[in-house]
């Protein structure tokens, strides 16, 4: 059995890994503080398990009766007839807190805990209960959820243990909604009950004093009847956690949606409020959710339209969308939706063209999308014909059409039928009746409206065509002997390295750096000048001064022996004026590198997903127009290099007005290299920045570094 090791003072237990299973899919199932009546929280449970039918043993306590809604009732847990695998809790939170001892005494494997009164009150009392909670767990093993949660509904099993009550539902179920939050998990359940959706098990994590968002996420990655983890976010604890959950589901052949609140700062502070919990950074949830391949909706309805969409779309290869519509209007609204998406439609070649052309009158569009026009009532034929001919297209991997259907009825079921349908993403959209059933049963995604269902399949094929990230970039032995030295220097004691000792950390890394040398009176710098080639560069060289320029600490294009002195002169004057307490460790004299284009690589640690890499053009691209790109580190140098190209200024890497392009896949390469550094430092350091990193035509130089150490022991 897997197990963990937990002390406690001079003791050391073996404590067994907590059983999901017995949480989620339990064979029996004890109700303590059950009531008879069927409409309170402790009645809840019961009914609807009975109304679900579920098979399990069901065992009731409750003093003051003997049995209740048809089970039978005990006065307390030691006088139960069996060992129940899950104990349900609706009890308040002190006297819920000595049942789930008594529960782990007699050997009960889970408990799904109601109560509120915990550390979301953030009071001592609160937050004493809740460490009380967690201590129970970690010594016996006990899978606790909540406190403070909606409970865990398995409507496979029929163990409803959850006090919402559940409207039936159609439609396969093979769908889990894993939330942060009760009511969030109920109206994620409803809307995807109305919209046809079925959904197998819900998960409210309430507090997650004991298990979290990342545990279940890890269950339904292998769970062999769950195909989609639907999930409600308001913050990851341990980000490193939750990507290895959702890479594996992504590996298995499962998709996650997540619809992450927090993102505003009023939300993040309502979230942390909620859930007694730190929130990160919006965009370092972004980036690690497509990191990893979480598709993010931006609402309810948009979690539930994507997660919908992956029943009919799994396997789908990556490619365009090809649109055939009876209404001229609503081809220029989904183009208008697929265009905004960043998937614009592909126009047809121009023999795909003439093979439309035979069936669509002249007035009707063919480059795609297709207006069918309204001559497609006469002919039941032509859908199908249409169909089938755009689905041969290579540039086409998912198909919609968009029509009443009034008309769609027979032409759908004819392409259900057809021998040569494509072996694409089929969607309909059918804004005037409701025949989802219909739909369905040919093989169609059916939406009722064009903007749900162009968005939900545009975020659907941008996840599917992400670049694929390895997750586990090994350091190199390079990187590895980089950190040993920057770990040297902490533990003597420093707080941040100047611009040269920066460059030497550089160069251990495996990253090029601009030559230079460093000098400590007029005279030398007017030699460093001569023997490193003019014109020259003279900066300032102090650990306790990261950004020179904003103190004159920087000198460009020096020519001569007589403009070196006065430089040098100069930049100790202003240091000494405007910085009077810094160390100054003497002047750098390199090379003035111009055959470069200057570019920005940032590192920032965030508290949850750790250490993220932000690249941009120098100057106004990246501080003025906000033209950057973040990822999650470490990259790859395929990443890093997609990264330069989805800057809205590649253009000046790429040769711009006749200018030598610039050596990107040297540049990528030496940002994957800093990316993996910056993961090996981990919190050795609290700032790390290269800037400006010169992209030559040939290779890419390092100018200066920025690299501060971390004040946590």
């Amino acid at each position: 059995m897997n197990s963990t090791v937990f002390s406690s003072g001079q003791k050391a237990f073996a404590v067994p890994k907590p059983d999901l299973k017995a949480l989620i899919d339990p064979s029996s199932i004890v109700v303590i503080g059950a009531s008879p009546d069927p409409t309170r929280i402790g009645g809840r449970p019961l009914a609807q398990m009975r109304d679900y039918g579920y098979s399990g043993s069901i065992y009731c306590i409750n003093p003051r009766y003997r049995e209740v809604q048809g089970f039978p009732c005990y006065p307390d847990v030691a006088s139960l007839p069996a060992t129940p695998d899950a104990a349900l809790l609706s009890v308040n939170a002190d006297a819920g807190l000595d049942e789930i001892e008594r529960c782990a005494a007699l050997g009960v494997k889970a408990a799904i805990v109601f109560s509120a009164g915990f550390a979301e009150l953030g009071t001592e009392e609160g937050i004493a209960r809740q460490a009380r909670l967690r201590d129970i767990a970690a010594r016996t093993g006990m899978a606790i959820i909540g406190p403070n949660c909606l409970g865990v509904a398995n409507f496979n099993s029929g163990a409803i243990a959850s006090f919402n009550l559940f409207a039936p539902q159609s439609g396969s179920k093979r769908a889990a909604i894993v939330s942060q939050s009760g009511a969030l998990a109920a109206a994620i359940y409803a809307s995807a009950s109305q919209a046809g959706f079925g959904i197998s098990h819900v998960v409210t994590t309430g507090n997650e004093a004991c298990l979290d968002l990342s545990d279940f996420i890890e269950y339904f990655a292998d769970a062999p009847d769950i195909d989609v983890v639907l999930s409600y976010v308001e913050q990851v604890r341990d980000g490193p956690r939750f990507l290895a959950a959702a890479r594996r589901l992504k590996r298995n052949g499962k998709l996650l949606v997540a619809y992450k609140v927090g993102r505003s700062a009023k939300g993040a502070e309502a979230a942390q409020s909620h859930t007694a919990a730190l929130a990160g950074n919006d965009r370092a949830y972004r980036e690690a959710f497509r990191a990893a391949g979480v598709i993010e909706a931006r609402n309810v309805a948009e979690l539930v339209d994507i997660s919908y969409l992956h029943r009919f779309a799994a396997g789908t290869p990556v490619g365009g969308v090809g649109v055939l519509s009876v209404s001229g209007a609503a081809c220029v609204a989904l183009a208008d939706e697929f265009a905004e998406g960043g998937h614009p439609l592909p126009t047809f070649d121009a023999e795909l063209q003439k093979e439309l052309r035979t069936l669509v009158p002249a007035y009707g569009m063919v480059a795609n999308p297709v207006d069918m026009t309204a001559n497609v009532v006469n002919d039941d034929a032509t859908l199908p014909t249409l169909v089938r001919l755009v689905g041969r297209s290579d540039a086409v991997s998912a198909i919609v059409t968009c029509g009443s259907a009034n008309v769609m009825r027979k032409p759908w079921a004819d392409i259900a039928r057809d021998p040569e349908r494509p072996k694409k993403l089929l969607i309909t959209v059918d804004t005037l009746c409701n025949a989802r059933e219909e739909a369905e049963a040919s093989g169609f995604a059916y939406f009722n409206d064009m903007t749900r269902a162009a968005r939900a399949l545009c975020a659907y094929l941008s996840n599917a065509k992400a670049t694929a990230e390895d997750a586990h970039i090994p350091p190199s032995p390079a990187v590895l002997s980089a950190r040993a030295s920057l770990a040297r220097l902490k533990e003597a004691g420093r707080t941040a390295l100047s611009e040269v000792e920066g460059k030497v950390l550089l160069q251990e890394i495996g990253v090029d750096a601009v030559a230079d040398r460093l000098v400590h009176s007029p005279e030398e710098a007017a030699a460093a000048v001569l023997a490193l080639g003019e014109p020259a560069v003279l900066k300032l060289v102090s650990p306790d001064v990261l950004h020179k320029t904003e103190i004159g600490g920087v000198r460009l294009g020096v020519v001569g022996e007589a403009a070196a002195r006065a430089a040098y002169d100069d930049i100790l004057a202003s240091a000494q004026r405007l910085a009077p307490d810094a160390r100054i460790d003497g002047i750098s004299v390199q090379p003035y590198v111009t055959d470069g284009v200057e570019v920005l690589v940032g590192f920032t640690r965030d508290p949850v997903f750790g250490w993220m890499v932000t690249v941009g053009l120098g100057g106004v691209f990246t501080e003025l127009l906000g033209d950057a790109e973040t990822r999650l580190a470490p990259v790859s140098p395929q990443v890093a290099e997609e990264m330069f190209r989805k800057l809205k200024g590649f253009a000046l890497l790429d040769g711009f007005r006749g200018a030598p392009k610039a050596d990107v896949a040297a540049a990528a390469h030496a940002v994957a290299l800093l990316s993996q550094f910056a993961v090996a430092a981990g919190d050795l350091m609290s700032e790390f920045e290269i800037n400006p990193l010169l992209v030559r035509p040939k290779g890419a130089l390092a100018a200066d570094a920025v690299v501060v150490l971390s004040p946590e022991n």
